[in-house]
């Protein structure tokens, strides 16, 4: 015979720091100690999962909840659905502050008040060199970096942490949990971002912030001196390195990047006929380099030695010096017949220096690889789906604005 046990009922009042209650706000609950990658599973109704319930509070701030398991069990108030409230942990959701812990028992009702924390609220101004920057994108972070596409894509959707400056330059964001935050603009002229490390108070407190952007201006130019048009020059931030192992080997190409190298502003600045470039709206105190491909398939991407910009500064004389280089293609055959399915890796080494290597993903019948080095390169492939088969190595020879190509016969 099985005997079933009754459950136990809490009746939850969420009020706020003044003793209002809160009405239509989410109340959590959790089984005592439920681990955060447990917190996936929220229902509305008992019953289909005895670990994690939602409840939305009445007009009177209260929140029920019934047949629950005896033992340990947490409750805290969620975010709001209304406005998303921010916290310090990019959403309570998201976090393991806030949980009460109670007792219940089966057969009995228990009482509990919650109480949210005083929130907080900020405003100000958004100019740069003094003016005022209307329409920009204002978000606040608990990290000190999302990207700009990032950003972007936040105020499309309308994500709380976002707001727009008015025509004034004026923005406000509110309900927020105090405490320490990065608040980034994005200023939509120049697809940069800007941060500023802020601390939030419970209340309302004016957060002013003066983008003092600098600039910075260069040439791309051949091995004589002769000015590279319709070049695309791309500004980094480097982190571990990676534009050094850039600056040290130019067989590594424009479109295969170190992903530790972010990429700052539009990407799309091009040089004029003489060569010159020029990017505006840059963040002071970041470690940049400057890097290009040169602007076609047979010039050798180079990167700058790193430099760091000062409030409203203006650096020129940065000379990107392109050699340089020749492309290849690689078809695949049996016998005779053409091959259009080959799914696979290509490897390049470069016979001069063996440390220096392209690596490509082959997923058709024919792969095209360009700013390759001139001089001698050693080709390898591999068939992820047969890889126990040996496809011969090439040796093939790449000549500066020139395409080699060269076919591949794959084993039967």
């Amino acid at each position: 015979m099985v005997r079933l046990q009754r459950g136990g009922a809490v009746a939850v009042l969420a009020l706020d720091a003044n003793g209002e209650a809160l009405v239509g706000r989410t109340i959590e609950q959790r089984l005592f100690g439920l681990p955060l990658w447990k917190s996936h599973g929220y229902v509305e109704s008992t019953g289909d999962d005895p670990e994690r319930l939602l409840r939305v509070t009445d007009a009177e701030g209260r929140a029920r909840f019934e047949d629950l398991v005896p033992g340990g069990h947490e409750f805290r108030i969620g975010k709001r659905p209304d406005t998303g409230a921010i916290d310090r942990w990019g959403g309570a959701w998201q976090s393991e502050a806030g949980w009460t812990a109670i007792a219940v028992d089966a057969n009995a009702r228990t009482e509990l008040v919650l109480t949210e924390g005083p929130r907080g609220a900020i405003f100000g101004r958004i100019t740069e060199h003094g003016q005022p920057l209307a329409r920009v994108s204002v978000a606040l972070f608990p990290e000190s970096y999302p990207d700009a596409q990032q950003l972007v894509l936040m105020a499309m959707q309308k994500d709380p942490r976002t707001t727009y400056t008015d025509a004034v330059g004026r923005y406000r964001i509110v309900d927020i949990d105090p405490g320490d935050y990065v608040l980034r603009v994005y200023h939509t002229a120049y697809e940069s971002t800007f941060g500023q490390e802020i601390t939030v108070p419970a209340g309302e407190a004016r957060r002013d912030v003066e983008l003092g952007t600098a600039e910075v201006a260069g040439r791309v130019v051949d091995p004589n001196g002769e000015g590279v048009a319709d070049a695309i020059v791309m500004l980094g931030v480097s982190r571990g390195g990676a534009a050094a192992h850039l600056h040290r080997d130019q067989a590594v190409s424009a479109d295969q990047l170190p992903q530790s190298l972010q990429i700052v502003g539009s990407g799309d600045v091009r040089t004029d006929r003489d060569g010159a470039w020029e990017c505006h709206a840059l963040e002071p105190g970041v470690e940049l380099v400057a890097l290009t491909g040169g602007g076609s398939s047979y010039w050798q991407p180079v990167c700058s030695e790193p430099f760091t910009l000062t409030p409203a500064q203006r650096l020129e004389g940065i000379e990107l010096v392109v050699q340089p280089a020749g492309a290849l293609v690689v078809h695949f055959s049996k016998g005779a017949q053409a091959v259009t399915d080959f799914f696979g890796r290509l490897t390049l080494t470069r016979l001069v220096n063996p440390e220096q290597e392209r690596v490509s993903q082959a997923i058709s019948g024919a792969r095209s690889v360009f700013s390759l080095a001139p001089g001698s390169w050693t080709l390898r492939a591999v068939d992820v789906r047969r890889p126990n088969k040996s496809i011969e190595a090439r040796e093939v020879e790449i000549v500066a604005g020139e395409t080699t190509r060269v076919v591949l016969i794959l084993p039967d």
